[in-house]
């Protein structure tokens, strides 16, 4: 269950201040599906960041399975965001150079996984979306749809309890949007809960609830036509942890795509505070969670990044592309995985003498 509690977020600047939240109070039960809408720069965007810990409040709380977010150290709100929600943006976040199967597994891999057994899981969720024979494809070469279809099965490739929908459809035609308005309803009748964002009154219709916002306010919250209630004394709610911390990830996948794709996991707590901080108007919701998604300097530190003594050998990289990932690798001998790190904003990479620098 997602629980808001006077929720207020500002933004603020040196002549005036913005609210894009505004004491907002909602209830969003275990397995519903909510269709959040409203004019742009009504707050609905605003809204989902809260639930999916991508920004911080200015006042009020978010509960999640009785978990406050604000008060989840850096490590747990990297771990919430991996396992328990699954983000799917208007705009895909795809590595364009990566193939399908790659972009799938990553979640995967920050996850901590063996790679050897991630395969099944991505196949599965490929499957899901109807995209099973383009495993092997360049996320670059995929239509509109198919993108989108790729970054559904992402979010769910790690089989998480919400899912974070910001305008899935805003992109796409009208036959691609009845499409991944199927597959929110099929992962709905599942029985996870979907909480969507949108401005088209049509997707809208198909949740069973919808929740209108205007000026950062939540002005109505009704129930399309046909759509039948279930009383919240029928509701049972199982109690649900926030998952431990994820283990380092593997070093080598330590490309400068992988780094911009995976970012938002591993935000810590004072990272998105000094983000909300440098917020000094309200923005449109997807540069916000650019925004909150592009500065800052990652904290995870492994204790060693290469073993003393070792070589780092880079692959040799053809017009421009990232060296694919192997999919069968062996296995480092239990889950833990070590993870590249990252210097400022760039990434350090050792070579040899003679080599040019990657």
């Amino acid at each position: 269950m997602i629980r808001i509690e006077h929720a207020k977020k500002d933004y603020r600047t040196d002549k005036k201040s913005f609210f894009a939240l505004d004491d907002v109070n909602l209830e969003i039960r275990e397995g519903e599906f909510v269709a959040i809408t409203g004019k742009s720069g009504s707050g609905k965007s605003t809204l989902l960041n809260m639930v999916g810990a991508l920004d911080r409040l200015t006042e009020g709380s978010v509960y999640v399975d009785g978990s406050d977010l604000s008060k989840l150290s850096g490590r747990k709100v990297a771990a919430y965001r991996n396992k328990t929600v699954g983000f799917v943006f208007q705009s895909f976040y795809l590595e364009p150079s990566y193939t399908v199967y790659d972009n799938v597994e990553l979640p995967l891999i920050l996850a901590g996984r063996p790679r050897k057994r991630n395969r099944a899981k991505v196949e599965a969720a490929l499957d899901e979306v109807g995209l099973a024979d383009k495993i092997k494809e360049k996320a670059r070469n995929l239509s509109g749809g198919e993108q989108q279809r790729v970054a559904i099965a992402r979010a769910i490739v790690n089989d998480p309890k919400y899912i974070l929908a910001d305008e899935p459809c805003g992109n796409l035609d009208t036959a691609n949007s009845e499409n991944i308005m199927r597959i929110l309803k099929g992962l709905h009748a599942q029985g996870k809960t979907v909480i969507m964002v949108t401005h088209d009154p049509e997707d809208a219709l198909q949740a069973e609830r919808i929740v209108t916002m205007s000026d950062g306010k939540v002005i109505g919250d009704t129930m399309p036509v046909g759509k039948p209630s279930d009383s919240a004394s029928d509701i049972v709610e199982a109690p649900v942890e926030i998952p431990e911390e994820i283990p380092q990830t593997s070093k080598e996948i330590s490309h400068k795509a992988h780094r911009r794709t995976s970012r938002f996991f591993r935000k810590t707590e004072e990272e998105t505070i000094e983000d909300s901080e440098k917020f000094s108007s309200p923005a449109d919701p997807v540069d916000v969670v650019e925004q909150a998604t592009d500065e800052g300097e990652d904290v995870v530190e492994p204790e060693e990044v290469f073993p003393a003594g070792e070589d780092v050998v880079e692959p040799v990289r053809e017009d421009g592309d990232l060296p694919e990932i192997e999919y069968e690798q062996e296995d480092m001998g239990d889950d833990v995985v070590e993870q590249a790190v990252d210097e400022g904003d760039d990434i350090v990479e050792e070579y040899r003498d003679g080599d040019e620098a990657i």
